[in-house]
C-alpha cells in the first residue's frame, strides 16, 4: 500500500463515526489500516485504529498522528470488514467493535509478567478475626473468609472480579499479616498439562458416517454454507465436529470452535488436544494477560490452526478459516450484554460469509431460529436421531407436584430413586436453576420482603456466609435476625435454591460423598475442574447443580437425573420462556444414561401439561418446535419478525422516563413495524439505576436498521441508552 497523506481513525468511543487526520511523512512508512496511533481528539490524546487511507479529508485543517503504536496491523484486513459490519448491524461505534474484538493484553503487548496470587495464613481463631474485621473493612473480611475456605493460592485478578473488591482489602490483610502474597510467572501454554499425544478417531456408527458424508459432500459443492447439525444428546455431535477439521486441516486451512461457557473450555481442550496437539490454541478471559497475549501471537503466526474459546474467540486472527464450529448454538450465552451487543453464533455466520468458510451449528435442541432458517432453506438441516453408543434415551416421568405429600421440594417418587440409586452405587445429577439457600425472605407478621436497596429484586440469603446478596449489582449484608420493618421475629426463608438442596441431602444421606456445582462454588477454574474429576472418578455420587451441570458432561455412571422444579423460568415475562425451559430439561435429562445402564429422569412441576415439559420428557423436539412457532407467529415474535431493544436507565426516576418518552418521540409514526413503550423494565431498577425500555418490533433487518437510524448519536445528561438488536433476554 503506498504510503498514506491522510488517513480515517475510529476511536473508542460511542460516536458512529470515523475522523480524519493528517500524516507526518516520518510516520507514513508505518501507517496501514488496522493498526493502533495516538492522536488528539476533543482536546485529549486518544489512541484509535487507523480504519482507511483518505485521498480527500472532510475539512481542510487536520490533526496530526502523533505516534503509531504498532509494527504490524494487529487486526487482519477481514477482522477490520468484520468489526465495520459489527459496529453498523449492532448500533455502536467502529472504534468500540475494534476495542472489543481486540483482548486488552494483545494491546498492550503483555508478556511473560508475574501474577499476584494470595493464600490465607493459618488463624488460630478465624471466626473471631473475621467478625473483628467485618466491622472496620467488610471487604476485608470478605476476601479473607474466601481464602480461608478454598485454602489454596489464588490470583489476585480473578478475587477482584470475583468478589468485586479493589486492592485496598488486599493491602489491609496483608499489613495484619492475614495473608500471604505470592508472585509467580503463569505457564504460557494454561493446558500444558494436557497429553498432546494424538489418538486416533473412533469408528463412527452408521448414521454418523452418513451425516458427516453429506456434510463434506455439500460442503464441497459452495465456498460458504450453514449447517444445522441437530442431533440428541449423545449422539456423537463433537466426533463428527472433530472430523470435519481433520478432513480441512490438509488443506491449510484453519478452524474456530466456539463454546457456549468457559467452563466447558477443560473437557473441550482435553478432547480436542488428544487429536490435534499442539495445533490447538485456547482464548478466554479467564487466562492471565501473558497467556491470553501468546494465544494471540500464536494464532496471528499461523501456529495454531484450531482455536477453541467462548464467544470472543470468533475474532481470533486465524490464517485462511475454512470452518466455524457452533456448539450448543441455542445457548444466550453467545450474546454479549454490553456495546456492540453482538451475538457470536450470528457474527461467526457473517465471519465465514465474508471469508468464503463454512459453519456448522450444533444442538440437540437448535434455537427455533435457527430451526425456522433450516426449514426455509437458508441453512441445510442434519439430523442425527440415535445415541453413538446404540444406548436408547433415558424413560423420564414428569412428577405433579400438585398431589404430592412431600417434604421440602423432593417428591416421594424422586427420593425412593435416589435411595434405589444409590444403593446400585450409580451417580445422580440434581438440577435446579437457583443458586443460594433462600430465594427470598418475607416477615410472617406484617408481610414485609426484604429486596437490594440498589435493585427492584429480592436478595438470596446464601447459608454458608450468613449473609443476603443480590445476583445483579452484588450487594450484600448480614441477614437479619428480625424484620427490618416490624421488628418482630417472624422472619421465613421462603424459595429454594441449590444451597438449600445440597443441604437437605447432606441430612438425608449423610454417609454420601455430595457436591454442588453453581457460580459461588465455582469461583476459580481449578475448583470446577477439580468437582468434575472427582465425580468422573466417581468419589462424588451426587453432584447438585445449576444450568452449569445441563450442558457438555459425559459421565457414564449416572443413571439418574432430578429435575427438582421444572417450573423456574416458565414464569420470567420473556417471549422465549418456553423455549428456554424445553432446551434446559431436555439438555439435564441427557446425562444420564450414557454408559451401560439404561437412564432414568424424573421431572418435577406444577404444570404438568404445559407442552415445553411434556414434550422434553418425550424427547421430542420436532413437536415442541411446532407449537411453540405457532404461538410465536400468532403473536409476531421471532423468526416472524425482527425486534430491537431500547433500555434507557438513569439515578433519577423522573428524569429517565422524560428521557425514554422524548427517545420514542424521534421516531416517525410511518415506519414499517410497531413500537411497544416506554414501560419499565420487568427489573425496574439495577445498581441504583432506574430502567425503561422501548421493544422494536419490524419484518427484516433492513426495516430495523431503517428504525434506528433515528436514534441521535448526542449523549442524553445523566441517562444511558443501551441499544439491543436481536435480544435474546427481556428483563
Amino acid at each position: 500500500m503506498k504510503s498514506p497523506k491522510y488517513v480515517a481513525v475510529a476511536f473508542p468511543i460511542p460516536v458512529r463515526k470515523e475522523f480524519h487526520y493528517f500524516v507526518p511523512p516520518s510516520l507514513r512508512p508505518y501507517i496501514q489500516p488496522g493498526v493502533r496511533v495516538k492522536a488528539k481528539f476533543n482536546h485529549q490524546i486518544r489512541e484509535g485504529f487507523v480504519t482507511a487511507p483518505v485521498s480527500q479529508p472532510e475539512v481542510q485543517r487536520l490533526e496530526q498522528i502523533l505516534e503509531v503504536l504498532d509494527k504490524q496491523p494487529l487486526l487482519q484486513k477481514t477482522l477490520l470488514q468484520l468489526t465495520h459490519w459489527m459496529a453498523k448491524y449492532y448500533q455502536s461505534s467502529w472504534g468500540e467493535a475494534l476495542q472489543m474484538a481486540l483482548p486488552a493484553s494483545v494491546k498492550n503487548h503483555a508478556k511473560g509478567r508475574k501474577e499476584l496470587y494470595l493464600r490465607a495464613n493459618p488463624l488460630p481463631s478465624p471466626k473471631e478475626t473475621i467478625q473483628n474485621l467485618e466491622k472496620r473493612s467488610p471487604q476485608a473480611a470478605k476476601l479473607l473468609k474466601h481464602l480461608l475456605h478454598y485454602n489454596e493460592e489464588i490470583r489476585a485478578i480473578d478475587l477482584k472480579r470475583t468478589l468485586k473488591i479493589s486492592q485496598s482489602p488486599i493491602h489491609t490483610l496483608h499489613k495484619k499479616g492475614l495473608i500471604q502474597l505470592n508472585y509467580r510467572t503463569d505457564p504460557l501454554e494454561p493446558y500444558a498439562e494436557l497429553p498432546t499425544t494424538s489418538t486416533p478417531p473412533p469408528t463412527l456408527n452408521k448414521e454418523q458416517t452418513q451425516v458427516l458424508q453429506q456434510i463434506w459432500q455439500n460442503f464441497q459443492k459452495n465456498k460458504f454454507q450453514v449447517a444445522l447439525l441437530h442431533g440428541i444428546t449423545g449422539s456423537g455431535k463433537t466426533e463428527i465436529y472433530l472430523q470435519l477439521i481433520e478432513k480441512i486441516l490438509p488443506q491449510k486451512q484453519s478452524a474456530i470452535v466456539l463454546i457456549p461457557e468457559i467452563s466447558l473450555t477443560p473437557q473441550t481442550m482435553k478432547r480436542f488436544k488428544s487429536r490435534f496437539g499442539e495445533n490447538i490454541a485456547v482464548l478466554h478471559s479467564n487466562l492471565s494477560p501473558s497467556q491470553r497475549a501468546h494465544q494471540w501471537k500464536r494464532i496471528q503466526q499461523g501456529n495454531a490452526h484450531v482455536v477453541i474459546g467462548p464467544r470472543s474467540a470468533v475474532f481470533a486472527p486465524v490464517q485462511n478459516l475454512g470452518l466455524i464450529i457452533v456448539d450448543e448454538e441455542h445457548e444466550t450465552s453467545f450474546k454479549e450484554q454490553s456495546s456492540p451487543a453482538y451475538n457470536g453464533r450470528d457474527l461467526a455466520i457473517m465471519r465465514c460469509l465474508m471469508e468464503n468458510a463454512k459453519a456448522v451449528l450444533g444442538s440437540a435442541t437448535p434455537s427455533l431460529i435457527s430451526y425456522h432458517n433450516a426449514l426455509k432453506g437458508k441453512y441445510q438441516l442434519y439430523q442425527l436421531h440415535h445415541r453413538a453408543t446404540s444406548q436408547p434415551l433415558p424413560n423420564a416421568q414428569i412428577i405433579d407436584m400438585r398431589y404430592q405429600k412431600h417434604h421440602h421440594l423432593f417428591s416421594e417418587p424422586l427420593l425412593r430413586q435416589i435411595r434405589q440409586t444409590l444403593q446400585k452405587g450409580e451417580q445422580i445429577i440434581l438440577f435446579l436453576n437457583r443458586r443460594g439457600f433462600s430465594t427470598f425472605i418475607a416477615c410472617k407478621r406484617c408481610g414485609f420482603v426484604l429486596k437490594c436497596k440498589h435493585c427492584d429484586i429480592t436478595l438470596t440469603f446464601h447459608k454458608k456466609y450468613k449473609k443476603v446478596l443480590c445476583h445483579y449489582c452484588a450487594y450484600e449484608h448480614n441477614a437479619p435476625q428480625s424484620c427490618p420493618d416490624c421488628l418482630a421475629n417472624t422472619l421465613q426463608y421462603l424459595g429454594e435454591g441449590t444451597e438449600k438442596i445440597e443441604n437437605f441431602l447432606q441430612q438425608q444421606f449423610p454417609h454420601t460423598p455430595i457436591a454442588r456445582l453453581d457460580s459461588d462454588v465455582m469461583q476459580h477454574r481449578q475448583n470446577y475442574i477439580q468437582i468434575l474429576e472427582n465425580f468422573a472418578q466417581q468419589k462424588i455420587q451426587i453432584l447438585v447443580g445449576t444450568q452449569m451441570i445441563a450442558k457438555g458432561l459425559d459421565f457414564p455412571h449416572v443413571t439418574l437425573v432430578g429435575v427438582i422444579n421444572a417450573d423456574v423460568g416458565l414464569h420470567m415475562p420473556d417471549f422465549s420462556a418456553a423455549e428456554r425451559t424445553f432446551q434446559l430439561l431436555t439438555q439435564v435429562a441427557g446425562r444420564a444414561g450414557r454408559g451401560t445402564q439404561p437412564g432414568r429422569v424424573l421431572i418435577q412441576t406444577y404444570l404438568p401439561d404445559h407442552y415445553s415439559i411434556t414434550c422434553a420428557a418425550n424427547h421430542n423436539y420436532q413437536e415442541f418446535a411446532q407449537k411453540e412457532l405457532e404461538f410465536r407467529q400468532r403473536f409476531l415474535y421471532p423468526p416472524y419478525c425482527r425486534l430491537f431493544r431500547l433500555v434507557v436507565s438513569g439515578k433519577n426516576l423522573q428524569q429517565t422516563n422524560q428521557t425514554a418518552q422524548k427517545i420514542k418521540s424521534l421516531f416517525p409514526k410511518n415506519l414499517r413495524g410497531s413500537l411497544l413503550g416506554p414501560a419499565p423494565c420487568p427489573i425496574s431498577q439495577i445498581n441504583g439505576e432506574y430502567r425503561f425500555q422501548i421493544l422494536g418490533k419490524f419484518p427484516n433487518c433492513q426495516e430495523v436498521q431503517n428504525a434506528l437510524s433515528y436514534l441521535p448519536q448526542r449523549k442524553f445528561n445523566n441517562v444511558k441508552l443501551h441499544v439491543d438488536v436481536d435480544p435474546v433476554g427481556m428483563l
